[in-house]
């Protein structure tokens, strides 16, 4: 049975790219801004993976992980945060929230996702 992920950027093209790269391990559903992202994993509940962009506009990827650290049932899903911030700052903020596993540069590749995955799955 494939995992489940949820992508959450606002760009269709990143959206389309991660889950190219994702392949069939994955059933991946996608999410196109922070509210969706919310809504989904409230209500769908079964994802094994958040892959989420840090800059977009609304919500967030930071304001979003914060809000899912306040909820029981999801405040533990395996997540890649992506961004294009080096800021250090910004970085520890999100490595607070010890569900966030990952931290990619974009642009993301097989290479750095294949990585991610197999920290956090240990496949």
């Amino acid at each position: 049975m494939a995992r489940k992920a949820l992508i959450v950027d606002d760009s269709a093209s990143v959206r389309a790219a991660v889950k190219n790269i994702l392949g069939e391990e994955f059933e991946a559903e996608e999410a196109e801004n922070g509210l969706n992202a919310i809504f989904k994993l409230e209500n769908i509940k079964d994802f094994d993976l958040l892959i989420i962009d840090y800059n977009m506009p609304g919500l967030s990827g930071e304001e979003v992980i914060e809000e899912i650290s306040k909820k029981d049932h999801i405040k533990k899903l395996n997540t890649i945060m992506l961004t294009t911030e080096t800021d250090r700052e910004k970085h520890e903020r999100i490595k607070a929230f010890s569900f966030v596993q990952c931290w990619i540069i974009k642009p993301i590749t097989p290479k750095k996702l294949s990585a991610a995955l197999k920290k956090i799955f240990n496949d």
